[in-house]
């Protein structure tokens, strides 16, 4: 991965929104006044108050320390699932060349899937492990990392037409703030496409550690069509799909089913979901960015 012009003229501050220039290893503000730190040219942009290490921001960094992202998923059933979440990301990204902002990039599968058709895929993390671990397996002129928190994104206005948070909405302490981040750095008439579990009941467990009830997989929302638009502000357009029936993985057709092409597949979900009362493990909240005149 370089630091190409193109990306760096991407990146403000995310302390004051200045914007940021190189100068060896360090970005910093036209001023000098803020500087920030790169990695292997990965830049490394927290807000002055989040150095300190938030709860938040340790947990995400220990978790990228335990889990491999990268690897395989073990469970051919959950696979199957796990594949057709990303076959639905995928077929929702325009086909035409543009900037990609992933949000929350575990192991880079999306910068994987897309690189090939020429488009520019930014892998953002909370954690250093897992953006370096997308570019490593990724390596490519069209491909860039960095480190920050989704809730307070260090791109400037109008950057991206894309915006890809699958799985990570559910996980943040405010969702309403990553849905304004996003847009804020979304192109005008640019898509922005969130998945998380829908109408998950979250369970919990008693920390042996601290002694408090802590959420199992580290979910703090639960999310339903109505639940997830209170959070998108007007006037953006606005699509919910609801997909992956529980009713196909209990019966396990949906792992028989998975040599189906997509097209040929959602309408058994489909039909799957609304004969079981709408049970289905993904929600998809689609945005498009509209800006009021």
């Amino acid at each position: 991965m370089i630091l190409t012009e193109e990306f760096i003229a991407k990146l403000i501050s995310p302390q004051s929104g200045k914007p940021l220039t190189l100068n060896g290893e360090i970005l910093s503000t036209p001023d000098g006044m803020e500087k920030f730190k790169t990695l292997r040219d990965i830049p490394i942009l927290f807000k002055e108050d989040e150095n300190d290490k938030t709860p938040y921001r340790k947990h995400y960094e220990a978790d990228a320390a335990a889990f491999d992202y990268t690897e395989e998923i073990e469970d051919a059933a959950e696979r199957v699932e796990i594949n057709r979440l990303r076959q639905m990301i995928f077929s929702e990204i325009p086909s035409a060349k543009g900037w990609i902002l992933d949000l929350g990039c575990g192991g880079g599968w999306l910068a994987h899937g897309l690189l090939s058709g020429g488009k520019k895929v930014v892998s953002f993390d909370i954690s250093v492990k897992n953006p370096e671990k997308a570019i490593q397996n990724n390596p490519s002129g069209s491909h860039f990392a960095a480190v920050g928190d989704a809730m307070s994104l260090p791109f400037g206005e109008n950057s991206f037409d894309v915006i890809v948070a699958s799985e990570i909405i559910e996980h943040v302490p405010d969702p309403e703030k990553l849905i304004a981040e996003a847009l804020r750095v979304c192109k005008p008439n640019g898509k922005i496409i969130i998945t998380t579990p829908y109408n998950e009941k979250i369970r919990y467990s008693l920390c042996i550690h601290c002694n408090q009830l802590t959420p199992n997989n580290a979910h703090l929302h639960s999310f339903t069509e109505n639940s997830i638009l209170k959070n998108v502000p007007a006037p953006n357009s606005t699509e919910i799909k609801i997909f992956n029936s529980k009713l196909l993985s209990a019966l396990k057709i949906q792992k028989t089913l998975g040599f189906l092409p997509l097209r040929f597949y959602m309408p058994i979900d489909k039909m799957a979901i609304a004969l079981s009362g709408k049970k289905a493990h993904r929600l998809m909240l689609i945005i498009k960015k509209i800006i009021e005149r």
